[in-house]
C-alpha cells in the first residue's frame, strides 16, 4: 500500500504570464489530513484544480503530482476520479433544480455500478440529507448544501478528498458539522486536502496547515496544537 495519498513536487500553475503557484511542493499522507491556509489570491484553488484536472483552460501546470504512485499531472477530472481522487469544489456546485439524491448520484459516475449500494453507505453518515432526498438542492441551507457537496464526492469511494473552502460563510453550528462528517471520512480511511483562508479553522480540520501566500508556501506550517 502506498505510504502517501498524494505528492506535490515542484508545482507551478501559470495564467498566461502570471504565475499564481509558485514551487510548490508536499505530501499528504494515507488517511491524513493537510490543510493549505492563506487568503484569496494565495494558490489554493489553483493547486486544487491542477490536482484535480480541473483548471481554467488558461491556466498551464508544471512539475509533479503522483497518487498512489501514477503521475497524474495534466490529466483530465475523469479519469483524475478513476484513480480515487474526489473534489468537493468552492462554491459547490450543486445542481439546485436537482434533488438530494440525483446530486448524490452524480458523484458516483467513476463507480462500476452498484450506486444503490453505495448511496445507502453514504446517507447512513448524513442522516439530514437522508431525510431531504427527495428535495430540491436548492431549499437547503448553506451548512447542509456544504453537506452535500461532500457527500457527492464520497459516493465515488475516493482514497483521496480534496475541499475547497468547506466551510465559507457557514456558521460555528455548519463548521461543527462540517467537522464532524470530515472525521468521519478520516475514519473511513479517506484521505483528505482541503483549502481554507482562516488558518485558525483549518488547524481545526486538518492534522497539519501549511501556510500559503502569494502562491509560495511559508515555511512555518502548523499544527493543530499551535
Amino acid at each position: 500500500m502506498p505510504s502517501s495519498a498524494l505528492e506535490v513536487r515542484g508545482l507551478v500553475v501559470r495564467y498566461g504570464a502570471i504565475d499564481a503557484v509558485r514551487g510548490v511542493s508536499f505530501v499528504v499522507g494515507t488517511n491524513e489530513s493537510v490543510a493549505l491556509a492563506g487568503p484569496n489570491g494565495g494558490g489554493k484553488s489553483s493547486i486544487l484544480n491542477a490536482i484535480f484536472g480541473s483548471l481554467r483552460t488558461t491556466g498551464r501546470s508544471f512539475g509533479a503530482i503522483t497518487s498512489g504512485g501514477t503521475d497524474i499531472l495534466g490529466l483530465p477530472s475523469h479519469r483524475v476520479a478513476r484513480l480515487g481522487i474526489a473534489l468537493a469544489p468552492e462554491g459547490r456546485m450543486l445542481a439546485a433544480g436537482l434533488s438530494v439524491r440525483d446530486n448524490l448520484l452524480s458523484g458516483a459516475l467513476a463507480l462500476q455500478g452498484a450506486t444503490d449500494t453505495r448511496l445507502a453507505e453514504v446517507l447512513a453518515g448524513f442522516p439530514v440529507l437522508a431525510a431531504r432526498l427527495d428535495r430540491p438542492a436548492a431549499t437547503l441551507s448553506g451548512g447542509e448544501a456544504q453537506l452535500l457537496a461532500i457527500a457527492r464526492g464520497l459516493m465515488a469511494r475516493p482514497r483521496l478528498l480534496l475541499l475547497d473552502e468547506p466551510t465559507l460563510g457557514l456558521s460555528p453550528r455548519a463548521r461543527n458539522e462540517i467537522a464532524a462528517a470530515l472525521q468521519a471520512a478520516r475514519a473511513g480511511g479517506i484521505a483528505l486536502l482541503l483549502a481554507e483562508q482562516s488558518a485558525q479553522v483549518a488547524a481545526s480540520l486538518a492534522d497539519r496547515v501549511l501556510l500559503m501566500a502569494g502562491g509560495r508556501m511559508r515555511p512555518d506550517p502548523l499544527s493543530p496544537l499551535q
